[in-house]
């Protein structure tokens, strides 16, 4: 069985193309609309394919919040440390929105099977 990993890595490529084209291509904009939306939509997707995959949820998160952290101190302020906690926030929700969609898949081969005996 393959193991998925594209997973870990959404967010981590979201930031790095969403800021190099901020900061490098002078994109302010860009940069902002990544910040707020881009890079936490990644997130939520990210907690969604874990879910799905039935992955642990503890390392992608951390492993996608510690570049976040490194993102920050190199290229931007203190500031935005509070985007930690809104992409940790989104992440779950991510998470909690497939474990739902799982579950409703779930029940939905269960009322087939049974239906067919």
């Amino acid at each position: 069985m393959k193991k998925y990993k594209l997973g870990n890595f959404i967010p981590i490529i979201t930031m790095f193309i969403v800021f190099i084209l901020g900061s490098v291509f002078n994109l302010k904009g860009l940069f902002i609309i990544g910040l707020v939306g881009i890079v936490p939509l990644s997130f939520f997707i990210e907690g969604m394919l874990c879910s799905i995959k039935s992955k642990n949820f503890i390392i992608p998160l951390v492993i996608s919040l510690s570049v976040f952290l490194v993102v920050i101190l190199v290229m931007l302020n203190d500031s935005a440390n509070i985007y930690l906690i809104y992409y940790g926030v989104v992440y779950t929700l991510g998470y909690i929105f497939g474990v739902l969609i799982s579950k409703f898949k779930n029940r939905e081969k269960d009322s087939i099977n049974k239906s067919q005996y």
